[in-house]
């Protein structure tokens, strides 16, 4: 998911169109956003580095062009990186998969594409991101919810509000759904809605500040 985070640019988008949940929506977006990019880069620095890799002052923090050789010389180690190129450059890299490809790629660097996908998957997968997985994936909910909060006020003001019953017309989405949960139709957007928020207010801390003007929205007005 991409996150519009930045206030100006959210503005931007449709100023004429804001709503008193909007500031509330942007502080959600933004700490999403952050959390998101620090745990990329965490996973990322493990999964090229190693443990000597992860184990910095802040994992969170993108690798600094200073930091791109090592971490280039340990992914030649692990047989994820084949290089050609001496001495390695100081490039900014980007994380994750295909960051990695995009960034190094251009300065001449050739990669194992199998050991890549597969040893990435086992670094976001290691135990010690659990803890900033499951509030990331809670705040992740509570923007899906805010987004539909505001997309469904914008269509009622351009007098075309969208019908509670409104259900994608992309067929694989559909079915997606009805195979993970096992039901035999797609529900309606608000009915989605409203099982998306009882699920928050299941697993959120209702301390949450962030989360906050979004508990008492159990229904939206803004459906047909």
């Amino acid at each position: 998911m991409h996150f519009v985070y930045e206030r100006k640019k959210y503005k931007r988008y449709n100023p004429k169109l804001l709503i008193p949940r909007t500031d509330d929506h942007i502080k959600l977006l933004s700490k999403t956003a952050l959390e998101y990019e620090r745990l990329k880069w965490a996973q990322t620095r493990l999964w090229l580095g190693g443990e000597e890799g992860y184990q910095v002052e802040d994992p969170g923090k993108p690798v600094s062009p200073e930091e791109t050789p090592f971490y280039v010389l340990e992914a030649e180690r692990q047989g994820l990186i084949i290089n050609t190129v001496r001495p390695i450059p100081q490039v900014q890299i980007q994380e994750g998969v295909t960051g990695i490809l995009l960034s190094l790629q251009p300065h001449g660097f050739y990669f194992s594409r199998e050991l890549l996908g597969e040893s990435y998957i086992q670094a976001e997968k290691d135990e010690r991101f659990k803890d900033i997985v499951l509030p990331a994936g809670i705040h992740k909910l509570g923007c899906m919810l805010a987004v539909t909060d505001q997309l469904t006020f914008e269509q009622r003001i351009k007098e075309n509000p969208i019908d509670s019953n409104y259900t994608t017309s992309v067929e694989t989405e559909g079915d997606l759904y009805m195979a993970l949960f096992n039901e035999p139709e797609l529900p309606g957007i608000h009915s989605l809605y409203q099982r998306a928020h009882s699920l928050l207010l299941s697993t959120a801390d209702p301390d949450d500040p962030l989360l906050q003007h979004l508990f008492l929205m159990t229904s939206l007005p803004n459906f047909k």
